[in-house]
C-alpha cells in the first residue's frame, strides 16, 4: 500500500491509496466501519499504462455542494489529476463508468502544474493548495476557486528552515479556522512528522512541532494522515472506543 488516505463519509470509513512501482496507474477503494476491517470497493485507472508509473499522494475532497473528488499525482509526468463520482451512493463505486473522466489540474494560465506532493483543503468556496517542490527542498502555496482549473502562481511559505527537504503531507482546516499544515521529514531522512499552524490563510506560520504519535516506533513513522471529524455520531463513537 502507498500513500493511504482516508475518509469518513455516511457512516464509513474510505480508503484511497496507491501502489509502485507499477506500469498500471491506478488508485484503489476500500471501505471500513471501524478502521480496522476492510473490503475493497473499487481500482480506478487515471491514465494510460507507463513505465514505472507511480500514483503519489491520492486525496478526497469533498467540494461545496457534498459531491465527492479524488486528486492524485501521476509520477510519468507530475500532472495532477482529478476525478470524482458520478454518484453520492457509494453502492455504485465499484464500477469505473460510475466516475468521470480523468482531469488535469491547471494553473491560472491553463497549464498542468508540475510539482511535488499536493495537498488540498477547502474554506468558504476557496481551495487552498499546499506542495513541496520536485526537489523537495522547500514548500508552496496556490489558491483557486475551482479544483481543477485557475490555480494561482505558487507562493513560497516563509515556514521554518528545519523542514526543508520534506514532504508535503496533509493540510487541513480546524474548526477555529486555523489552517494546520502536516510536513513529513521522513521517508529517507529522519522520520519525523512536523505540523505548523497559520491564522492568516498561509501568510504566517507557527515554528514547527514534532507529532508524537502513542503506540508507534518513532524511527518507523514516515507517513500519517490527519483528518478533522465533524460528524457527531462519529465523534461519539470515537470517544466511546477511546474509554
Amino acid at each position: 500500500m502507498r500513500d493511504p488516505i482516508v475518509l469518513y463519509r455516511q457512516g464509513n470509513w474510505y480508503l484511497a491509496y496507491s501502489y509502485g512501482p507499477s506500469i498500471a496507474p491506478l488508485v484503489f477503494v476500500a471501505t471500513s466501519p471501524d478502521l480496522l476491517h476492510w473490503t475493497p470497493v473499487c481500482s480506478l485507472r487515471l491514465m494510460a499504462d507507463k513505465e514505472n508509473n507511480f500514483i503519489d499522494v491520492p486525496q478526497w475532497i469533498v467540494d461545496p455542494a457534498g459531491d465527492l473528488h479524488l486528486i492524485a499525482c501521476t509520477d510519468f509526468n507530475h500532472h495532477s489529476v482529478e476525478i470524482h463520482s458520478l454518484s453520492n451512493d457509494p453502492a455504485t463505486w465499484s464500477e469505473q463508468k460510475n466516475w468521470s473522466a480523468v482531469t488535469t489540474l491547471t494553473d491560472q494560465d491553463g497549464k498542468p502544474m508540475v510539482q511535488g506532493n499536493s495537498f488540498v483543503a477547502l474554506s468558504n468556496g476557496t481551495y487552498y493548495m499546499v506542495f513541496n517542490g520536485i526537489d523537495a527542498t522547500v514548500y508552496y502555496m496556490r489558491t483557486s476557486a475551482s479544483l481543477t482549473s485557475g490555480w494561482s502562481a505558487p507562493r513560497q511559505l516563509n515556514l521554518h528552515s528545519r523542514v526543508n527537504k520534506g514532504d508535503s503531507e496533509n493540510l487541513v482546516f480546524l474548526a477555529d479556522g486555523t489552517l494546520q499544515y502536516y510536513i513529513s521529514n521522513g521517508n529517507f531522512e529522519k522520520k519525523v512528522i512536523w505540523y505548523a499552524d497559520s491564522a492568516d490563510m498561509g501568510m504566517t506560520w507557527t515554528s514547527p512541532k514534532v507529532v508524537t504519535l502513542m503506540g508507534f516506533d518513532r524511527e518507523g513513522v514516515n507517513w500519517a494522515q490527519f483528518v478533522r471529524i465533524t460528524d457527531p455520531a462519529a465523534i461519539a463513537r470515537m470517544k466511546r472506543q477511546e474509554v
